[in-house]
Parts: C-alpha cells; sequence; structure tokens
C-alpha cells in the first residue's frame, strides 16, 4: 500500500509542471471551448475543492461527502478571465499546499473515509486517485489544444 500511496503523491507533484508545459502548447481553442487559462481555473477552483474534502476526511469520522457547491463554481467564475500565468500560479499554491498535506498522513490517515452521497465510501486514497484521474483528463485536454 505504501507503494500506491507514494506513486499516487508522485503523480500529483507533476501535475503543476505538466500543466504549465501543456498550456505554454496549447493554442487557440474551438468556438464554445475552454482555452488553457480557463482549463487552469478550473483546475484551481477544483483543487480547492479536493483540499476541503482532504481536510474535511482528516478531521471528522465518516463525514458526508457533497457534490461541489456552488462556492466551487463561484471560485472558478472568478479565475475565469485571468491569465493563464496567474491560473498557474493560484493551481500551484493550492497544490502545495494539498502535497503539504499528504505527505504528513500516515498510513492509517490513508484509509480514513467518509460516505459520498452518490458514491458511498471513499477514503482518502480514493480522493487522492481521483484527484490524479482529474489532473490526466484536462492535461489531455490541454494537449488537445497544442495540436
Amino acid at each position: 500500500m505504501l507503494d500506491t500511496y507514494r506513486e499516487l503523491l508522485d503523480l500529483l507533484v507533476q501535475t503543476p509542471t505538466k500543466l504549465r508545459e501543456a498550456a505554454e502548447l496549447a493554442g487557440t481553442p474551438p468556438d464554445g471551448e475552454w482555452g488553457a487559462a480557463q482549463v487552469l481555473a478550473h483546475m484551481a477552483a477544483t483543487e480547492g475543492f479536493w483540499l476541503e474534502r482532504l481536510n474535511l476526511l482528516l478531521r471528522e469520522t465518516d463525514p458526508l461527502l457533497r457534490a461541489p457547491s456552488g462556492e466551487m463554481g463561484t471560485r472558478q467564475d472568478a479565475l475565469m478571465n485571468d491569465t493563464i500565468a496567474d491560473n498557474l500560479a493560484a493551481f500551484n499554491q493550492v497544490r502545495g499546499e494539498t502535497i503539504s498535506l499528504l505527505m504528513g498522513f500516515s498510513l492509517r490517515d490513508w484509509d480514513r473515509s467518509g460516505t459520498h452521497e452518490t458514491r458511498g465510501e471513499m477514503s482518502i486514497a480514493d480522493v487522492a486517485d481521483m484527484m490524479v484521474d482529474h489532473d490526466a483528463e484536462h492535461l489531455e485536454q490541454l494537449h488537445a489544444l497544442g495540436g
């Protein structure tokens, strides 16, 4: 299990560099699609949501994990007109907090869980795995903008 947690951490640590590289190569999006700055705005807002969820799982015993609220959408909307550099900096700042938190977890902490309102039981490791998947999805989106 320890190797799995290390692998998740490694993937999460690598994302900021990969996002920067992909955003630098991204071209103009098709009409109605997000450009690199908007993808990064979404990533920054979502990272705040993930961090809140991880802290909830660490603080409480079997918390109810709700779907993202309008607050996350408000955060995202506030970043949508910012530059690639600003949104990447916002993402990096929150991802740094996330990594610092995860690096301090004991093996037991990774198994702490709550109940998601639609997905059922979710552990901290499950959330980290979802974060990795989310990163990969939007990295692919940025790569597609690069041609």
